[in-house]
């Protein structure tokens, strides 16, 4: 498998733009990957995204390559903007300001009806919830999930602690090494937060 992921902010940044989509194919690529639910923004409430990616699915799909939608899973500033009492974040840092609960009710509800949305009007391969495990759990959290952290015996205020003094939130790559080489390793600590996390992370796929 070979694949390439379409920014709609990346055009913004780019000299030259492809008008003819046809070299990907003689490239190699197989899978294509288009951003449909941003931090801002998705096809729901921007025009020009949604022609832009029932543009790019067609392509994709006139040349044998499979269309997969990317949807940002951990920031939603047009969420928050309307519904503002849902920024259920206990703990902020760097690149939060738009942070949303992993377990609440009405925001998988709002991803799930975004992810239908496109789904059923392009018919994609497959689906992206992209920063729902990487990096991002290092740049806050909500009270629920507080609790579940501590239900799987998390000392949610000692994880807290470590993670201000030691966590550069704007290079999460940076951090990873050192936390799985402990987890690896049998951390206590960090094997209770991994399970807990993982708990999460199946009920927002569900």
């Amino acid at each position: 498998m070979l694949g390439i992921w379409f920014n709609h902010d990346d055009l913004d940044y780019r000299t030259k733009k492809h008008e003819n989509a046809e070299f990907l194919k003689d490239i190699g690529f197989t899978h294509f990957y288009v951003l449909i639910k941003g931090i801002e923004n998705d096809i729901r409430n921007t025009a020009p995204y949604h022609e832009r990616v029932r543009y790019l699915v067609s392509k994709a799909r006139s040349m044998g390559i499979k269309a997969h939608g990317v949807f940002i899973c951990s920031e939603d500033a047009h969420y928050l903007s309307e519904n503002p009492e849902k920024a259920d974040i206990s703990y902020k840092r760097a690149r939060s300001t738009c942070r949303i609960s992993h377990v609440d009710e009405c925001y998988r509800a709002y991803l799930k009806e975004s992810i239908l949305t496109a789904v059923e009007e392009f018919g994609l391969d497959g689906v992206q919830l992209d920063f729902l495990r990487f990096g991002y759990v290092g740049n806050g959290w909500g009270k629920r999930e507080e609790e579940i952290y501590a239900s799987f015996g998390v000392r949610v205020e000692e994880l807290r602690k470590e993670l201000t003094t030691s966590y550069d939130p704007s290079k999460p790559q940076n951090n990873l090494g050192a936390f799985l080489k402990r987890l690896k390793e049998g951390d206590a600590k960090l094997t209770s937060f991994s399970k807990a996390r993982s708990f999460i992370i199946r009920q927002q796929s569900v």
